[in-house]
């Protein structure tokens, strides 16, 4: 089964890798087709998972729009950003359903053109601006440094951490990482070396009901001898805000070795030789 994913357009190419790590994190088949702000992909379990997504529809139809034999038998509405509402909404009708554009049992998402259409059913429509509601103001404890709630789901997702696993954050400052981590299922450990920072992460992973955690106040070091995780997802620390005993490099790279898969940010142009895969204003 084929599924339609209208990516978020503010930066195609992450939202794209944001959902490649969604399905591989569930053992998924990758994107099989991207044009535009439309993916092809199989379906997720969680889609509302996905960070740069507004919303998913299983594909019911795909070529010229004189070509759909879809019939809804209840009531319906078209959605679509390409002007297509009237026209798929035409093929669509018929005795056994109505049109009804405030409160549809199914809404179907029509993009393209008429000659070239991908007709998908609704099953999840993902409401990003949840995410404000956790960004670092509204916070029990917060922190003048800290990254968007977006974004942090966003590197969980890059990971391809699955479901059950842990995500140990060597330098987690006020938990914007973890609590995504923690509200998709996957349980979140860090460290850092400022008491403060230890103790508002556990208010913030609790404010927001992520009640399983392991967070150490010590180095990064320390505690990943303590943690058995399978992914390192972190912010490296930068600034005059920030404190780290020794070097914040080379504790992630040895924490790097014992992780199946790592994901950083750095405010460098490179890390060691490293160069990065995507670039984000921050």
């Amino acid at each position: 089964m084929t599924y339609a994913y209208r990516l978020a357009g503010e930066d195609l190419n992450l939202a794209e890798a944001d959902l490649a790590g969604c399905l591989a994190a569930e053992g998924k088949d990758s994107i099989k087709k991207r044009e535009g702000r439309v993916a092809l992909a199989p379906g997720l379990e969680r889609p509302r998972r996905l960070a740069r997504t507004h919303e998913v529809s299983e594909v019911v139809c795909r070529g010229g729009i004189e070509g759909i034999d879809v019939s809804p038998e209840t009531s319906f509405a078209v959605r679509s950003p390409d002007g297509l509402e009237k026209p798929v909404g035409e093929q669509l009708s018929g005795p056994e359903n109505t049109v009804d554009l405030e409160n549809p049992d199914e809404i179907y998402r029509a993009y393209g053109a008429e000659e070239e259409l991908v007709l998908g059913r609704q099953v999840a429509d993902i409401d990003r601006g949840l995410f404000d509601k956790r960004v670092n103001q509204n916070r029990e404890f917060s922190s003048p440094v800290s990254m968007s709630p977006v974004l942090a789901r966003t590197l969980v997702n890059l990971s391809q951490v699955s479901v059950g696993q842990t995500l140990f954050d060597p330098f987690c400052g006020t938990g914007g990482v973890l609590i995504e981590a923690g509200l998709c299922g996957i349980k979140p450990a860090g460290a850092d070396i400022k008491g403060e920072m230890v103790r508002g992460t556990r208010e913030n992973l609790e404010q927001f009901g992520v009640l399983s955690h392991d967070i150490h106040n010590s180095t990064a070091q320390t505690a990943s001898d303590k943690i058995d995780y399978d992914v390192v997802v972190t912010d490296l620390p930068y600034g005059k805000s920030s404190e780290v005993e020794g070097d914040a490099i080379d504790q992630l790279l040895e924490a790097a070795e014992d992780a199946g898969r790592t994901v950083f940010v750095s405010d460098k142009d490179s890390v060691r030789g490293m160069e990065p895969t995507f670039s984000v204003y921050i």
